[in-house]
């Protein structure tokens, strides 16, 4: 890479041991030397003057989004039903019935468990 493909808004990689960071300004002194204005991964800005001797540990990066929405849809859609099983005690409508704490209708239904419930109280 070269000194003069630095350019506002570009990744480079090797400025800053913390991963690419994000050009903000560049100056030039001559054709030998720049000053450097970057922002890191952690926000900060901070300059550095850059020489030719500099040109080999500098690589400008492709900035991509850090999530896309490429994924395979009938596999999001099989987590997310398990996720859904696997939380659903803590939404049953039997512990807002009858106030418990912890559901234990989390092996059957919990409309068979309280249909079961509601007639054993009315023989009563």
């Amino acid at each position: 890479m070269r000194l003069e493909d630095l350019q506002p808004r570009s990744a480079v990689r090797g400025v800053h041991p913390g991963g690419p960071v994000t050009v903000v300004s560049v100056q030039w002194f001559g054709s030998e030397a720049l000053e450097l204005t970057y922002k890191t991964p952690a926000g900060a800005v901070a300059n550095e003057l850059l020489y030719r001797h500099d040109e080999s540990r500098l690589e400008v990066v492709d900035q991509g989004r850090p999530w896309s929405f490429d994924g395979d849809g009938a596999l999001f859609r099989l987590v997310s039903e398990a996720q859904r099983i696997r939380l659903a005690h803590l939404f049953c409508r039997c512990r807002r019935r009858i106030g418990i704490s912890s559901c234990a209708t989390r092996r059957t239904s919990c409309r068979r468990r309280s249909s079961a419930a509601r007639s054993s109280t009315r023989k009563h």
